[in-house]
């Protein structure tokens, strides 16, 4: 089976694009770059064909990759071409054709006849983009991400606020320590990709459908349908989607609890050093 993820994480690692510079590129947010490394989802055709375009390589041999194949002996061949790839120009100056007449003469050898060639080397625009993927990747290593700070700051000051007011009420000191500790690593796990996120989200992006109902063509049945329709189904559908909401908040914060020690070590290089799972 094929596995575009780690294709996908190789490639870009090798590029020196982060998560959000890809995304860009190809009109995507880093989140769903993160998913699809991390294979939680999976680019469609046009995607792969735009990732092989970037990337700089067939998109049968993005294939290959995915297959597990190794292409690297593939890529090193072309690179070497393009860099000893050759542009020949003619020189005018007569005073060459006399030193290479007399350096034939005396060798006795053959120069190419007609006008002379001079050999240069070719640039190519991948030397421009490794300059400017360096100089990115320079920039982001200090670079500091105020949402990603502003947001650890808030879910600090709300998790220390819930466990000092818990703490006040009386509670349990260990539960109280524990509830703050919950609040601030689910909040900060909210917008990263991280299994909190992913229940935090999936809880709360549910839609509700009520079930349609059968009623008689008198003015009492419309009445009631209408009443149902407008009023009682957007308000049932309501309640039961801000339950569902809540009970999923409360399970994220039960992961979140387990899963932030290892996920603050990322979410500081991220927000500290602009790194995204570079």
């Amino acid at each position: 089976m094929a596995n575009y993820g780690a294709a996908i994480q190789k490639l870009r690692k090798e590029k020196g694009y982060t998560q959000s510079e890809l995304g860009n590129m190809l009109s995507v947010s880093a989140q769903a770059v993160s998913k699809w490394e991390n294979n939680f989802s999976q680019p469609d055709l046009d995607t792969i064909q735009e990732l092989a375009g970037v990337f700089d390589i067939t998109v049968d041999d993005f294939m290959r990759l995915s297959n597990g194949e190794d292409i690297s002996d593939v890529q090193k061949e072309a690179a070497a071409t393009e860099e000893t790839a050759t542009v020949y120009e003619p020189v005018a100056d007569s005073k060459v054709s006399d030193d290479v007449g007399a350096l034939n003469g005396n060798t006795g050898g053959t120069v190419s006849s007609g006008a002379e060639l001079t050999q240069n080397k070719k640039t190519t625009p991948n030397y421009y983009d490794s300059i400017k993927q360096t100089e990115s990747g320079k920039k982001s290593k200090v670079k500091i991400d105020g949402w990603r700070l502003f947001g650890l700051i808030c879910a600090a000051v709300l998790g220390i606020a819930c466990m000092i007011t818990l703490i006040c009420m009386k509670e349990n000191v260990f539960l109280s320590i524990l509830s703050g500790y919950g609040l601030f690593a689910l909040i900060a796990s909210i917008g990263h990709d991280c299994w909190a996120d992913d229940v935090f989200l999936w809880a709360w992006d549910k839609s509700i459908h009520m079930p349609g109902i059968i009623f008689s063509l008198d003015f009492n049945g419309i009445v009631f349908m209408l009443v149902y329709k407008f009023i009682i189904a957007p308000i049932v559908s309501f309640i039961i989607s801000v339950l569902l909401g809540i009970l999923g908040s409360m399970i994220a914060m039960f992961v979140a609890i387990v899963s932030y020690p290892f996920f603050a070590p990322r979410l500081f290089r991220e927000t500290f050093l602009g790194e995204d799972q570079v």
